[in-house]
This record gives C-alpha cells, sequence and structure tokens, in this order.
C-alpha cells in the first residue's frame, strides 16, 4: 500500500477467513513547512523594530532568542514587535509548524553604536557646523556641554542634532574642546568630547 501527497489518509483492514472484524485509522499527512524570517536588519542607535517573517494559514510559528537581547511582544506572531535589542548581533530563531512537521529560519538584527564627530567648524558654511548623533530620529533626549574645568555651558532636553558651538545664552564659545553627556529617551548615554574650530 503506498500514497503520495498531503492531508488525510485512511486505512481499512478488514479480516474474513476467520471470525470476522476489521479495523480503521486515519493518518493526517502534512506539507513540510517553509520558514523564512524576513531580511536581516542593520539599524544605526535604534533598539526596536519590526520582525518581517512569513506564515502560511496552515502553520504555526513562535519566535525564540538565539543571541544578543530583545523582548518579542508577541512571540507566535510572524510581524511582531521587538524591543530591548542591544548594541552589536542580535539573532532570533523562526520555527513553523504544521502537524509533527518544522522548518527553522534565523534573522540577525545589528545594531550600531551612536557615533558622534569629534570636531564641529561652526562657521555657518553647512559642513560640520552641527554636534550630530547619526540615527538620533526621536525627539526627548537631553544633552549638557561642559567645558575643560567641567562646568556647564550648555543644556538641551529636546535635542534635534542642533548644537553650533553655543552657549545657553547663545554667544559663541571659545575654540577650545568640550565634553558632552548625550542622554537617549530609551536611556541610552554616550559621553565624548568635541573640539569646537572656528
Amino acid at each position: 500500500l503506498a500514497a503520495t501527497g498531503a492531508g488525510d489518509i485512511t486505512l481499512e483492514y478488514n479480516y474474513t477467513d476467520v471470525c470476522a472484524n476489521g479495523a480503521r485509522q486515519t493518518i493526517l499527512v502534512s506539507e513540510t513547512p517553509v520558514a523564512s524570517a524576513g531580511p536581516d536588519q542593520e539599524l544605526t542607535f535604534v533598539f526596536e523594530t519590526q520582525m518581517n517573517a512569513e506564515l502560511s494559514a496552515s502553520d504555526t510559528g513562535e519566535w525564540s532568542l538565539l543571541s544578543g537581547s530583545g523582548q518579542l511582544n508577541d512571540i507566535h506572531l510572524p510581524t511582531t514587535s521587538v524591543t530591548g535589542l542591544s548594541i552589536g548581533e542580535n539573532k532570533f530563531l523562526w520555527q513553523v509548524y504544521q502537524g509533527s512537521c518544522e522548518a527553522t529560519d534565523e534573522v540577525v538584527i545589528v545594531v550600531h553604536d551612536m557615533v558622534a564627530p569629534t570636531v564641529i567648524t561652526p562657521n555657518g558654511d553647512g559642513l560640520n557646523d552641527e554636534l550630530i548623533f547619526p540615527g538620533l530620529t526621536a525627539s526627548g533626549s537631553t544633552i549638557i556641554i561642559f567645558n575643560r574645568w567641567g562646568s556647564e555651558v550648555y543644556r538641551n532636553t529636546d535635542y534635534k542634532n542642533d548644537w553650533n558651538g553655543k552657549d545657553h545664552k547663545s554667544r559663541d564659545l571659545q575654540p577650545d574642546t568640550y565634553y558632552y553627556v548625550f542622554s537617549a529617551l530609551n536611556g541610552y548615554i554616550l559621553k565624548g568630547f568635541v573640539e569646537i574650530i572656528r
């Protein structure tokens, strides 16, 4: 006896040469599922994103974290959101099930750290005039600028990549090295220095 294809296969046994008896059994044969976790992603100083897996109507799926960090909103949704990613590589596994058959695929989300320039030249020529943090997309970030003696010279609690070498009274600061503490809305803190050249 041989059969091909997916679906229910019913086997029936009948015994006739002795005391008549019979048996019937149905076997579910499933297609081998296909797992697609979606494309790898590269983010710059963004710690949340949307997963882009695929799932057919007859399958079930489940996400799990392999390495790095991340909290999935719903591990059974192919397009769930993920938060709490860490700098570097975050790897996730997408497992798809159909009956007793399964398939897997991985997706890697790389989060690059924010790298700010170490020199600004605020002369109004449109080149390197402001202290720009690449990847800064959300409002609500705070920046505090200190001079070399540790005195605060500038503060902005809704920073938009627009500090151009002026103090809190909009006066030009002297050419020198200044230090900053940048605090993103998600709690990430970046400390560094920047030199003003005029």
